[in-house]
């Protein structure tokens, strides 16, 4: 879908006007100038030359990404783990990025479990808190306790999310088009090829059925591995838009202050997480596609707990052969 298209759209006109907006805000929409889509040179005339100044690129970039909300964030926080696609400088910039949706009305949350799950909230959970104690790019966590006694965590997707998500990424791919046409660094990016690879993954993870799928798939493949631990799903309390998962209570791995201060050794984390991801990809071929700090955890005995499987990727055996054969060309030193 063009741009021009999207600018006429009664879904998407009023969101592409305020991406727009935000990209000439913080000066990262120059490439657009040259484009003679009326549509959306009016929305350039009021903010056209006026940078925020001092500020580096890969500042103001985090900048926009954040204040454009939910599905940008998600792309920033995805690209923070690809310095070889945005370059180190970037990534590392990405890093910091957070989410910051507002959780959804306690009532909101009660009625979509209640539809989703068929029943009330009192015969699903012995305890269940009304408030929210995380909400990300997605969906929010509430913290509950099953009639057998264990604590759990309960992720429900955002009221509306799935049409939300769906009009910003017809815009991202009709804006990556044009800026790989019209812009000689973005170029550099591929940003259309990355677009597509971004849509399907996250289209993916918007169904929670999906992500209990892979954590069992995980649970299965590191079976009898002490050092990692995935949180154990409920498939009864689950569905398309909700997700009860057991409550793993850890450090996050990159609290590396708490850490050292709880006298775990850093070392032994770092050993732990590299094999965890190599066993991901070269033994197994399915690998955890989002492995920022945040989704990484410390429990006791410095096990890894691995949390929001939603991302993943899968390789197959020639990828994963021509990998392990650059991996011992490099140990080896071997260029040939």
């Amino acid at each position: 879908m063009d741009l021009t298209t999207l600018a006429r759209g009664q879904r998407t006109a009023g969101r592409l006007a305020q991406i727009v907006t935000i990209l000439c805000k913080y000066s990262l929409a120059d490439w657009l100038k040259a484009l003679d889509v009326r549509p959306v040179r009016k929305f350039l005339t009021s903010f056209d030359g006026q940078p925020i100044a001092g500020l580096s690129t890969e500042v103001r970039i985090r900048m926009a990404l954040t204040e454009m909300g939910t599905t940008f964030i998600k792309l920033g926080q995805i690209l923070s783990t690809r310095p070889d696609l945005v370059g180190p400088a970037l990534a590392n910039e990405l890093s910091s990025l957070q989410d910051n949706t507002p959780a959804d009305p306690p009532d909101m949350a009660r009625t979509l479990i209640e539809s989703e799950l068929h029943k009330p909230i009192k015969e699903l959970f012995a305890e269940f808190e009304e408030t929210a104690f995380a909400s990300a790019s997605i969906g929010q966590v509430h913290r509950a306790r099953l009639h057998d006694g264990r604590q759990v965590v309960v992720k429900v997707l955002h009221h509306n999310i799935e049409s939300k998500v769906a009009t910003d990424l017809d815009i991202m791919m009709a804006l990556g088009e044009l800026g790989e046409k019209y812009s000689a660094e973005l170029r550099n990016y591929r940003p259309h090829a990355t677009m597509i690879e971004f849509r399907r993954t996250l289209l993916r993870e918007l169904n929670f059925r999906r992500e209990l799928r892979n954590i069992q798939e995980f649970m299965h493949n590191f079976q009898g591995d002490a050092a990692v631990r995935f949180p154990t799903p409920h498939p009864a309390l689950s569905s398309q838009r909700v997700l009860t998962l057991d409550y793993l209570d850890g450090i996050s791995i990159g609290d590396t202050a708490r850490l050292k201060q709880e006298g775990h050794d850093l070392r032994m984390i770092a050993r732990r997480g590299a094999s965890i991801i190599l066993g991901m990809v070269f033994r197994d071929g399915f690998y955890h596609a989002d492995p920022h700090p945040g989704n990484l955890l410390v429990l006791p005995q410095t096990v890894i707990g691995v949390l929001d499987c939603g991302m993943v990727g899968r390789l197959d055996d020639n990828t994963r052969d021509a990998f392990t054969t650059m991996l011992l060309a490099a140990i080896s030193k071997d260029s040939n």
